[in-house]
């Protein structure tokens, strides 16, 4: 969950876990291009600050993401305002799924294990 400034304000366990950190108080207020997946951060801001302006989600789109062990994993993500009491648009919110069937045929293909 990112801000209308690109920070994080929340996020759960696994999300902080995946991104390295031990849990999500340590991420909050960090944002993508200080995570390990900062080769994705510009078009991961580039959605958030489209979902913000025209107040509208993307939904299950594939996206790249690197773990703290570098490697690259294949996401599906859906991105959607995230709203205060009055309606206004405060941040975004981004539930993601690994995508294990495209992560395996990458696999494959780029020979990890």
């Amino acid at each position: 969950m990112e801000g209308q400034k690109s920070s994080y304000l929340g996020c759960n366990t696994a999300f902080a876990r995946d991104a390295g950190f031990a849990g999500p108080n340590d991420i909050i207020g960090k944002n993508d291009c200080q995570m390990v997946w900062q080769e994705q951060a510009e078009a991961y801001r580039r959605d958030d600050r489209q979902i913000i302006e025209s107040g509208h989600p993307k939904l299950l789109i594939e996206e790249t993401q690197t773990s703290p062990a570098g490697r690259t994993s294949t996401l599906l993500t859906s991105k959607m305002p995230l709203r205060d009491a009055q309606g206004e648009i405060i941040g975004v919110l981004g539930p993601m799924w690994t995508s294990p069937r495209a992560n395996r045929c990458k696999n494959r293909m780029t020979g990890w294990p």
